[in-house]
């Protein structure tokens, strides 16, 4: 896109680790092994428990202070969105990694979340933009047409393909300034959004209740460190926000990650069925070219956990329509991490989401005919 690409604040600074400061298998397990006498009955060895009338009432876990509700049932839709509402801190489940959300309209909510983030302020006296949740029908009404390049106009249906596995960024509208806030566009008037299904239970419980279309997520990390990917980081992660909810999916997604942090994945495990969850940590952003510029292009401005050609794939559908290239910029260095490449062979943008969303989830019993790494 254009050269302002690594200026975008849309994250708080970060330092690159060193490899001794990122944690290893040896310390994954040794923080699970603290953790291990908080988790609940459901998800520890049962040998030397026969007693089952001690277990906790099968949807209700408790962390410390950290309740576990699960997104697929109504009275976990409901208590999270309850929080949201109070201004509270939630650590959510984005499949492939977590986020900390938040209702960007409450007065004074940004300053809260820095707080208890630990942000500084960059040299402007300003806190990084926050990005956005919400389906496609509202990034259709918070698109500033007059500044979308004209040939992406006719092709924003195939957007969607970027449902739940990666940010877009594009100029915004004053309708999206009015429904999410100043905090959320950052100094060249673009947002960030990361969309989900038009009947994601979640977003529809809270449009129909609150009238809210729409939720802020920063990073589920305290800046320097990786976001959390799995169940126990997650836990960690909120204990030290002051988080008392965590959102997960499922309860089933729930044990599955406990299942998942315990034995690591490693690419000797492919083969394994019940190994899928391959593809964690934060997601791909791509920012969309605006009209006037030259050579119009895509841009990977951060990769993260999926590997840029596989991006590209997902994406092709729009560059074959639009004649757009495509370019990879990391717009700033941070923590590394492992990027998921789907199989060359595999061909087709719904091919590649399809792949994209299966290994970012712990829940699938086997490939099937999706990628033939056997």
């Amino acid at each position: 896109m254009s050269e302002h690409i690594s200026k975008h604040p849309f994250e708080s600074p970060v330092k690159e680790l060193s490899s001794d400061e990122i944690p290893n298998n040896e310390r994954i397990l040794t923080m699970l092994s603290t953790l291990s006498h908080e988790l609940p009955f459901a998800v520890q060895e049962t040998e030397n428990n026969p007693n089952k009338s001690n277990n906790p009432p099968e949807d209700e876990i408790k962390i410390g202070q950290v309740e576990v509700l699960f997104l697929n049932t109504e009275e976990g839709i409901k208590k999270v969105a309850d929080a949201l509402m109070n201004g509270e801190p939630v650590v959510y489940d984005f499949i492939s990694t977590y986020g900390h959300i938040f209702n960007p309209t409450i007065d004074g909510i940004r300053e809260r979340v820095a707080e208890i983030r630990q942000e500084k302020k960059d040299i402007e006296g300003k806190y990084a933009t926050v990005s956005v949740v919400a389906t496609f029908n509202e990034v259709l009404e918070w698109m500033d047409m007059e500044k979308i390049h004209p040939a992406l106009k006719g092709n924003l249906e195939q957007l969607k393909v970027m449902k739940d596995l990666g940010f877009i960024r594009f100029p915004a509208n004053e309708a999206a300034k009015a429904e999410v806030g100043s905090d959320c566009i950052n100094s060249f008037g673009e947002i960030q959004v990361l969309m989900t299904e038009e009947n994601d239970p979640f977003l529809t419980y809270l449009r129909e209740n609150y009238e809210v279309r729409a939720m802020a997520v920063r990073s589920a990390n305290i800046s320097g460190v990786p976001e959390a990917a799995t169940v126990p980081k997650a836990i960690e992660f909120a204990k030290q926000i002051g988080a008392k909810i965590l959102a997960v999916r499922s309860k089933a997604e729930y044990e599955a990650q406990i299942r998942d942090a315990e034995h690591p994945y490693t690419k000797k495990q492919v083969r394994r069925p019940n190994r899928m969850r391959q593809r964690t940590g934060s997601v791909p952003i791509i920012d969309l070219p605006i009209t006037g510029d030259k050579n119009p292009v895509i841009t990977l401005v951060r990769a993260a956990n999926t590997d840029p050609n596989s991006v590209k794939r997902l994406v092709q559908d729009i560059l074959d329509e639009t004649g757009f290239g495509f370019a990879h910029t990391e717009e700033k260095k941070g923590v590394a991490r492992k990027p998921y490449d789907v199989r060359r062979s595999l061909t087709g943008p719904n091919r590649v989401r399809e792949v994209l969303k299966q290994v970012s989830s712990s829940l699938f019993p086997s490939r099937g005919n999706n990628e033939s790494e056997d």
